[in-house]
């Protein structure tokens, strides 16, 4: 029988925890591939249970998880209405055109997966009609790109999981991440309800991208199990027919039966190897469960952090013949919009704390930054200068050590200037910025003067700081931080 694992045990923990305060409308958040539906099938009980979910391949996996763990299951969907079971799985499409034949008590309790998309008309409608005594979201992803808050529905986050604790804790496969650089520029592109507007994005659709995108998929990931995400059809058809001239395996899917009459038949041949790489618009996202999968091409450009984490997690499940997944961020040129890859979700952490690189690279980079602070050049003697400039400050306020809890000293320190440290949870990295930045005192400055440094009463605390290790780096001795970063590095290697 398959057991649960330990955080799988917390969330059941918190879910039950928050019940018992009274807590009704919860949320639960897991990343793809960490086991949602198995830990929400063990919440179940005795509970009669209304599961709600919006895909055919949802329907059909969620019934089946709840069949493995011995409840009779019942489907409401078309032609189906199956309410006499322990737990029902419901298409939302046909569940909202049904509510009324339904008591709002039948269930006592009702299951939500992919409940970022909770906030359309049909599922608030779902959520609001039944009275049941526990009303759980499940998701990977709990933002919506329209903005409109999960908190309209749900009251708490009870538990999160997340890919970077799938990945530590080796549930998950690293992520090993390359930017793709085009030439193209996407500055014309409208936003259209958060999102850049599909048919402006048509623009990216040329042959030089494309055939970056091939040669950068034989440089990085060749002969791997790939899945490409497009912008339209057209944009899968023709990136899979670039794909096929340069000798590659290669077929699309979109939503269109029209154009794609046998979806199913070419998703079961890229999972038996007979497709090596896949292009999609949007169709292989919720549902899709092919561990085997290791590239994900994000060819194209987002703005919503759902719809990004949504594709990427399509590659983050443990595979036998990889321990990473390699994403291809294709980065195109834009000034004007801010969207999301792998770099912008990076860029403001330190590699030891990186998403998208993996433990060798994060080991390789740490080791060559703790030779380089232990060959660390002290200055010998004074440069001949009038007056010192001020030094640059060297503090990353985005390390683990800074993210603890404030100290009491500085709760104090921040409670005289004024902060409300009762209502607000300061960081020792959020409290070392304002006292840093805190004007000098006038003993700091008196002594940087007579040390003939160009200081004046706009310097700052931590600019103080600096001048000071700056003295003694002149002086033959390690400045400060360089001591705290060696020791850092340190304890990383040893870990």
């Amino acid at each position: 029988m398959k057991q649960l694992r330990k955080y799988q045990e917390k969330a059941i923990s918190k879910v039950t925890d928050s019940l018992n305060k009274d807590i009704k409308n919860q949320l639960l958040v897991m990343a793809t591939g960490t086991g949602k539906t198995f830990t929400a099938a063990n919440i179940i009980g005795n509970n009669k249970t209304l599961w709600i979910t919006h895909t055919e391949e949802l329907i059909n996996q969620s019934a089946k998880v709840m069949r493995d763990e011995g409840f009779s299951t019942g489907i409401i969907k078309q032609d189906k209405m199956e309410l006499d079971n322990e737990v029902v799985v419901a298409s939302i499409q046909t569940l909202w055109r049904r509510l009324d034949s339904i008591d709002s008590k039948e269930f006592d309790m009702l299951i939500v997966d992919e409940a970022h998309m909770a906030m359309a008309r049909t599922w608030q409608r779902a959520f609001n009609h039944f009275d049941a005594e526990l009303k759980l979201g499940l998701t990977a992803t709990p933002w919506r790109a329209d903005g409109m808050p999960l908190g309209d529905l749900f009251d708490k986050i009870v538990y999160q999981y997340n890919i970077q604790d799938g990945i530590k804790d080796k549930y998950l496969s690293e992520l090993d991440a390359y930017r793709i650089r085009t030439q193209v520029s996407i500055d014309s592109v409208k936003t259209t309800a958060g999102e850049l507007n599909s048919k402006d994005l048509r623009i990216i659709d040329c042959p030089e991208r494309n055939d970056l995108i091939v040669d950068k998929y034989v440089e990085y990931a060749d002969q791997r199990d790939t899945i490409v995400f497009c912008v339209d059809v057209e944009h899968a058809m023709n990136l899979s027919r670039t794909f096929e001239n340069r000798g590659i395996t290669s077929s699309f899917v979109v939503g269109d039966k029209q154009l794609c009459p046998n979806r199913e038949e070419r998703i079961e041949n890229f999972k038996k190897g007979k497709i090596k790489v896949m292009c999609n618009v949007m169709v292989l996202t919720h549902g899709f469960d092919y561990p085997e999968v290791s590239c994900i091409i994000m060819a194209c450009p987002t703005k919503s952090l759902t719809k990004y984490f949504q594709c990427i997690g399509r590659g983050t499940r443990l595979k036998e013949n990889y321990d990473e997944c390699v994403i291809l961020d294709v980065v195109d040129v834009s000034k004007r919009h801010k969207l999301i890859n792998t770099w912008a979700l990076d860029k403001d952490k330190p590699v030891e704390e990186q998403m998208f690189t993996t433990s060798e690279k994060k080991r390789a980079h740490t080791e060559k930054r703790y030779k380089e602070i232990e060959s660390f050049n002290l200055i010998e003697e004074d440069v001949k200068i009038d007056l010192f400039e001020v030094p640059a400050i060297h503090k990353n306020y985005y390390t683990e050590a800074f993210k603890q809890p404030a100290t009491e000293k500085q709760l104090n320190w921040l409670g005289t200037l004024g902060y409300d440290i009762t209502n607000d949870n300061y960081t020792k990295g959020m409290a070392s910025k304002i006292i840093g930045g805190l004007p000098a005192t006038d003993k700091q400055l008196k002594a940087l003067s007579r040390k003939r440094y160009k200081v004046n009463e706009t310097l700052t605390r931590d600019e103080a700081d600096a001048c000071f290790n700056d003295i003694s780096k002149r002086n033959g001795e390690l400045p400060e931080y360089r001591k705290r970063q060696l020791e850092r590095v340190k304890s990383i290697l040893n870990k």
